[in-house]
């Protein structure tokens, strides 16, 4: 019945008519795809990072997080600076995640469902004289280095901690790993000094910009690589279809 009725008013309706209107259409399905597929529009009524099932998302843009699905982390130890959903999204696919969090409100709401393996602290200081206490230094007293790291911090008391967290996350970051590792830096866009920094400290950026969870606009998460970078793909095939991908297959082998 459907095929008939379009059949019906493509036979009625000017070709030059549909010619206008097909750019209108193809608009509304690309916003639908992005409040459905992507979920973004639920994100924004509950203001949570959530997927379309459900299962929570770090807050960095809707690209970077594609590029992520598509790399294997069970076996890959994480640390990030600012947690929150990012904490749960690393939790279900590395082999441990540690979290510092400077917000005691949110520590308090995201701390009882960050899996056992992982943990999550508060830190509420910067700069601060004891290195245990402070937000950027504290990680230095675990012990371990980290496969990948998440800068993804707020300010302490009206100063920024990204810049001080970048230059930690070089001492921890595990560059003798034979599959290397990453830095990852949200609304890298904001914080050019912090990626020039990681820059010129020899590792390779690559910006990925667009749409995300929660935010009516687009910005920026940066991954800064390490020269010998080799992350094992999760699947044979890379990159994965994206969301609305049109599946073509042109030279399996």
């Amino acid at each position: 019945m459907l095929t008939t009725l379009k059949k019906l008013l493509k036979a009625i309706i000017p070709e030059s008519f549909l010619r206008k209107y097909y750019p209108y259409r193809w608009q509304l399905h690309n916003c639908l795809v992005l409040a459905r597929e992507y979920n973004q529009l639920e994100s924004m009524q509950k203001w949570q990072c959530l997927d379309k099932s459900g299962a929570p998302l770090a807050w960095i843009t809707y690209p970077c997080l594609e590029y992520l699905e598509s790399l294997d982390f069970s076996h890959k130890q994480i640390l990030e600076w600012g947690g929150g959903y990012s904490s749960l999204y690393w939790g279900e696919r590395a082999e441990s995640v540690v979290s510092i969090e400077s917000d005691k409100k949110w520590h308090a709401s995201i701390c009882p469902k960050v899996l056992p393996h992982n943990a999550m602290y508060l830190k509420t200081q910067i700069h601060a004289a004891d290195a245990a206490n402070d937000y950027a230094r504290f990680p230095l007293g675990l012990g371990k280095k980290f496969d990948v790291i998440v800068i993804d911090g707020g300010d302490i008391d009206g100063i920024n901690t990204r810049l001080p967290c970048a230059k930690v996350a070089l001492e921890l970051l595990n560059t003798s790993a034979p599959q290397g590792a990453m830095i990852i830096v949200d609304n890298a866009d904001w914080h050019s000094g912090v990626t020039r920094f990681l820059r010129e400290s020899g590792l390779i950026q690559v910006d990925f910009s667009g749409f995300g969870p929660i935010n009516c606009y687009t910005w920026s998460t940066s991954i800064f690589l390490t020269r010998n970078f080799a992350f094992m793909p999760k699947l044979l095939k890379q990159p994965l279809y994206s969301k609305d991908a049109l599946h073509f297959e042109y030279d399996k082998e």
